[in-house]
């Protein structure tokens, strides 16, 4: 008290001394303030920054399984290439169903085998060749239709399942496919284009070439030993045709009916090798 007492004499008393030491301890006190202010605002976001890095911890330890996925989903390739399986998993051959089965309640036939190797049970190359036929005749125009010839098609498969070692595939897939033959076309009843009269009308060894693509998806399931049974939707899309002597075919050898595009169904029996 003292203390204080005598400074504030020494501060009244009107002189230049007096004036000086009262603007050092307004600097003074400033300097405090200003330090103390600064201070805390210092130290006010680096509790934020503390709090808020605790709260991310605390949701990436409660982070839903799906978003997990997602993460792990980014290294499938990493997988791929750590996968301690040979890349070469193995041949299969595959036998088609569906074809004989048609042949009976239909006059189109077809009969296809293929060949796949399986790399690393997700990534399969497929070879597919085939026979089709048709003995057609229209009962009403009494058109025949007749025609038989080869097919393949080249592409390959995804297994999607993310147990890729799993007995059971599911897969999408895709392939180019095209054929090369000949035909035979006859209508008894056909009309002259001029005089507008009945007149026969044939077209023998007529040629076409087609190339289409086909889109599928399809399962695989290992029934005993090496055994399998598996089938395939197919969407097929005409991409070229070209022909002699007419302008359609009627039926083309693993394609089908001459259209824009079309689905189809395979039923395999294939065997481990």
């Amino acid at each position: 008290m003292i203390f204080l007492r005598n400074i504030c004499t020494y501060i009244s008393r009107d002189n230049n001394q007096s004036k000086l030491f009262l603007r050092l301890l307004l600097c003074l006190g400033l300097c405090l303030l200003t330090f103390q202010t600064v201070n805390a605002q210092k130290y006010v976001p680096t509790e934020m920054a503390k709090e808020k890095a605790e709260k991310e911890k605390t949701e990436k330890a409660n982070r839903p399984k799906k978003l997990v996925y997602a993460v792990e989903k980014k290294n499938f390739f990493q997988k791929i290439a750590e996968d301690s399986t040979a890349w070469i998993s193995g041949f299969q051959i595959n036998v088609d169903l569906e074809g004989p089965i048609e042949s009976l309640i239909s006059s189109n036939k077809h009969f296809e085998a293929a060949v796949k190797l399986s790399l690393k049970d997700w990534f399969i190359p497929t070879v597919e060749v085939g026979y089709g036929y048709t003995d057609y005749l229209e009962f009403v125009t009494k058109t025949s239709y007749k025609c038989g010839g080869l097919y393949g098609r080249v592409g390959f498969d995804f297994n999607i399942l993310k147990n890729k070692h799993d007995i059971y595939k599911l897969f999408v897939g895709m392939r180019v496919a095209g054929t090369s033959f000949k035909f035979d076309m006859s209508s008894p009843e056909a009309k002259d284009p001029i005089w507008k009269t009945d007149a026969n009308f044939s077209v023998t060894d007529a040629t076409c070439n087609y190339l289409w693509l086909e889109f599928l998806a399809g399962v695989d399931v290992k029934i005993v030993g090496p055994l399998h049974l598996g089938w395939t939707v197919r969407y097929k899309k005409s991409v070229s045709s070209s022909y002699k002597k007419i302008n359609k075919a009627w039926y083309i050898p693993g394609y089908g009916k001459d259209s824009g595009s079309g689905f189809g169904a395979t039923f395999t029996l294939g065997f481990d090798i």
